[in-house]
């Protein structure tokens, strides 16, 4: 498998999880969270933070664009500046369905709106062990469920295609 890495595409081995939250205090308590929760179910995890919806966004779109590795899971604040976390649902929704999200916030009120984005969780601030627990475990069998791999060009080898023989989505690239 290292051979394949290095020389013909990247494998999707960890879950790729983004947060969006304006308070770096809550940022930091969070991704302490999901690495403990992640380590304790034996799921492999990478975190990457923005402090704002536009910089993920852009992010974003600029990976998908390019043809990178997507997150597997979006945990976002709904207070944020500029663009709320519940514009940043309905942008996902329409762009990226594929991105699991949740939403994590102090405020109830936003519950119903959230989940009209198709947000697929609505977590109180802080959330438990638990619910992050679950969050990440349902994420990582959807993932194994629908691993693919990551192709840098056209012509596929016998050995990638022994490789492939496991996948169920394959995005080629030049």
């Amino acid at each position: 498998m290292d051979i394949y890495n290095n020389i013909y595409g990247k494998w999707y081995d960890k879950m790729q999880v983004y947060l969006c939250e304006d308070i770096k205090e809550h940022a930091v308590s969070i991704e302490k969270l999901l690495m403990e929760c992640a380590k304790e179910n034996n799921i492999h995890i990478e975190i990457r933070s923005f402090e704002n919806a536009q910089k993920l966004l852009d992010d974003l779109r600029k990976k998908k664009e390019t043809g990178e590795i997507m997150p597997n899971l979006l945990f976002s604040d709904i207070e944020l500046p500029g663009v709320n976390g519940v514009e940043l649902g309905k942008i996902l929704k329409e762009e990226m369905p594929e991105i699991r999200l949740v939403f994590l916030t102090a405020f109830e009120q936003y519950a119903i709106e959230g989940y009209e984005t198709g947000a697929c969780r609505y977590l109180l601030k802080p959330p438990s062990k638990e619910e992050i627990s679950k969050i990440l475990i349902d994420t990582e069998k959807v993932r194994k469920r629908n691993k693919y791999i990551i192709v840098k060009n056209v012509i596929i080898c016998m050995f990638q295609k022994q490789c492939l023989q496991n996948a169920r989505n394959v995005d080629i690239h030049k």
